[in-house]
C-alpha cells in the first residue's frame, strides 16, 4: 500500500496490475511512501484516506504472470518456481498447474493471488479498470494536470489460439471467477492476447 498524506490518499497496489509504474509515479509526484507490503494489505489506520486500487482483466493477468515467471526462472536458474509447484514448459501446463495449486499453496495465492483475495476487508472509493489506466488515474481528485503513464512490464509473449482450448479456459474461469465477476469482466478471452 502506498500512503500520500499530504495528498490524502491510499493506493493497494496489486501484482501485474502496472502497480510499479503507478507506484513509482505516485512516490515521484505525489510524494507517497510503501507501508506494509506491496501486495495490498488493508489498513483501517488509512480510512480517512481517498483509497483506490488497480484491477486487471483474469486472463490478461494470468497471462502477465507467466511471462514474469518465464522471465524470473531464466534471470534466477534457481527461482523458487518448482517450490510453487507451477509447471512452465506450455502456457497450458502453467495454467493448469496454477489451478491445481492455488488453493493449496499460501505463497503462491499471496504474491500471485486472485484480486478480490488481496481486497478484502478494503473499502475503495475508486477502483480502476488496467485497461483504461491513464483516463481512470487522471481521473483522481488529488491529480491536477494530465499524466502519462511509463508502462515497463507489458506481455509481450502471445499465445496462440489453438492453445487456449475452451477446456482450458474453463478451468481458468472457475478458479478465478470472482475476479470475473466482482470487476466485471467477460468470460471472453480479450483478442490482444491471442496470436493471429
Amino acid at each position: 500500500m502506498y500512503i500520500s498524506r499530504k495528498y490524502n490518499f491510499a493506493f493497494i497496489a496489486l501484482t501485474k496490475t502496472a502497480s510499479t509504474s503507478v507506484s513509482e509515479m505516485l512516490c515521484s509526484q505525489y510524494k507517497a511512501k510503501q507501508v506494509h507490503t506491496h501486495h495490498g494489505w488493508y489498513s483501517r489506520d488509512y480510512h480517512d484516506c481517498f483509497r483506490f486500487t488497480i484491477v486487471r482483466n483474469p486472463y490478461d493477468r494470468l497471462v502477465s504472470i507467466w511471462n514474469h515467471m518465464i522471465d524470473w526462472n531464466e534471470k534466477t536458474p534457481r527461482a523458487p518456481i518448482v517450490k510453487l509447484g507451477l509447471s512452465l514448459s506450455s502456457f497450458e501446463r502453467f495454467v493448469e498447474s496454477w489451478c491445481r495449486q492455488y488453493r493449496g499453496h499460501k505463497r503462491l495465492r499471496k504474491k500471485w493471488g486472485k484480486q478480490t483475495a488481496f481486497l478484502r476487508g478494503a473499502v475503495l472509493h475508486r477502483i480502476i479498470k488496467y485497461e483504461k489506466l491513464e483516463e481512470g488515474i487522471n481521473s483522481l481528485p488529488f491529480v491536477g494536470r494530465p499524466i502519462l503513464l511509463d508502462r515497463k512490464r507489458t506481455p509481450q509473449i502471445k499465445i496462440d489460439r489453438h492453445i487456449i482450448t475452451p477446456e482450458l479456459a474453463e478451468m481458468f474461469y472457475l478458479a478465478s471467477r470472482q475476479d470475473f465477476h466482482d470487476f466485471d469482466y467477460g468470460r471472453e478471452i480479450p483478442s490482444h492476447l491471442l496470436a493471429t
